[in-house]
């Protein structure tokens, strides 16, 4: 038996201080795992219910969530949770939440661009572009060669928004990439940047094999408003596609130029409507009256 004044405890002993300590090291896990995971998590599903219930709008999401900088770290967190947690349309309100805190959410952003998920990936770039932030810029360049469809066409679109001449030369790159959905969207974003630049790449693109590429190359042509495009225009006209004759139609109006005129007229015959009401408007634009 041990000495009662300084011996050991007994082995029983031992084993219930063992158990409290154990005890209280879970409670404190499980404050630690409430505080900085759970009471979050809990916070943005409810302001993304409320959202898509109709009963709330993302700046007011914002406010609920304790205002922009707590708004973008919550969110960040609950982006991250498995589908199981956190379903692709509630991480999509999610994301506007996160765009909707502005500047303060910009590295909460940029660090989900680097997310083994490609959903998260997508909407942080999607996020980027939202908050109108020039930081934003190179992270969205280097994602236009991420490996995920989504991520590459969100993040073209996002550059786009941005308006920044140093995403030029990276998006008349994505003009090539291997998905119809990226090229297109690469065509409109180079429109909103109106940098002469893209003129001859868009050129290109309007003998893609795919229509939608070829009209958004037509569409975005006509933006750019450059003498360059109305020749390869004018052959555009002819494409086997009506919806790129008629955007090459609608182009030729905003360019206004007189060589036009005369092919312009010949879709005043075409089997589509909307094309010939195209020819006629552009017509117009040019200053004539549209005979056939």
């Amino acid at each position: 038996m041990n000495d009662e004044a300084g011996g050991e405890l007994p082995d029983r002993s031992k084993r219930i201080y063992v158990m409290w300590a154990a005890g209280f090291a879970f409670l404190g896990l499980l404050a630690i795992f409430c505080v900085y995971f759970l009471r979050p998590y809990m916070e943005v599903r409810a302001a993304v219910k409320r959202i898509n219930a109709g009963k709330d709008d993302y700046e007011g999401a914002v406010k609920f969530l304790g205002g922009p900088e707590q708004a973008a770290a919550k969110v960040s967190l609950y982006v991250r949770c498995p589908e199981r947690l956190a379903a692709k349309d509630e991480k999509e309100s999610a994301f506007k939440i996160l765009a909707a805190c502005g500047p303060p959410a910009f590295p909460w952003a940029e660090s989900l661009l680097h997310s083994r998920d490609e959903v998260v990936r997508a909407g942080a770039a999607f996020a980027l572009g939202e908050l109108k932030d020039p930081r934003a810029v190179e992270p969205l360049i280097g994602a236009l060669k991420d490996s995920g469809i989504g991520v590459r066409q969100l993040a073209a679109g996002a550059l786009g928004e941005l308006n920044d001449p140093r995403a030029v030369e990276p998006l008349i790159g994505t003009l090539k990439d291997s998905e119809i959905a990226v090229r297109w969207v690469a065509a409109v974003a180079l429109g909103r940047l109106k940098d002469p630049r893209a003129v001859d790449p868009l050129i290109d693109a309007l003998t893609d094999s795919n229509a939608d590429v070829r009209r958004w190359a037509a569409n975005t042509l006509g933006e750019l408003n450059d003498p360059r495009a109305v020749d390869p225009l004018i052959g555009a006209l002819k494409d086997s596609d009506f919806s790129v004759r008629w955007r090459a139609a609608g182009a030729l109006g905003e360019l206004k130029d007189r060589r036009a005129v005369e092919p312009l007229k010949v879709l005043l015959a075409d089997p589509d409507n909307s094309v010939r009401k195209a020819a006629e408007a552009a017509i117009k634009k040019i200053g004539l009256e549209p005979r056939p």
